[in-house]
């Protein structure tokens, strides 16, 4: 077909379809995306730190739920339903004169597809020779894009000595 530079061009709309054609998809599970999503974190929060970061990266999606996001929940929660075995273990042994916290952090530059921004993890357990007993988990995306590996790593050592430690 071939128009005109002058004619504009015109999507066309289905007879009693009130949106606009060019309007994107909207998934199925969205309306109740929300309430599992939460219920999800806090659990994961308490217990599963594997998928913090999976549950964050589909909830920043609320407010624009499209096909695609039902098929991240589904592979979210059939991945908890197929490792339900998978608890988080503490354990403790010898002195407490032995014991100190420890904290690790990482980064992964630019792991925000949408934003380039990069993503901060952090762990804190308390340590000894006989003794490892988890606190917390952090995996949150950072306030600035990262030009370079080493200065998202900086950003990711910052937030762990001052969020996580402390």
């Amino acid at each position: 077909v071939v128009r005109d530079a002058g004619e504009k061009s015109k999507k066309k709309k289905k007879k009693g379809d009130d949106k606009p054609a060019d309007e994107v998809e909207k998934g199925q599970l969205g309306p109740i995306a929300c309430p599992i999503l939460m219920k999800l974190l806090f659990s994961a929060r308490l217990a599963r730190f594997d998928i913090l970061e999976a549950i964050q990266r589909i909830a920043r999606h609320f407010t624009k739920w499209t096909p695609k996001d039902d098929k991240r929940l589904c592979r979210i929660m059939g991945y908890v339903k197929g490792s339900l075995d998978k608890n988080l273990v503490g354990w403790y042994g010898g002195a407490c004169s032995q014991i100190a916290p420890h904290v690790y952090a990482d980064a992964g530059l630019a792991g925000c597809s949408d934003t380039q921004r990069s993503t901060t993890g952090a762990y804190a357990a308390l340590e000894g020779r006989w003794t490892h007993f988890p606190l917390c988990a952090v995996s949150k995306r950072q306030g600035s894009i990262a030009s370079s590996t080493p200065e998202a790593e900086m950003v990711a050592g910052h937030t762990a000595c001052n969020k996580v430690l402390i």
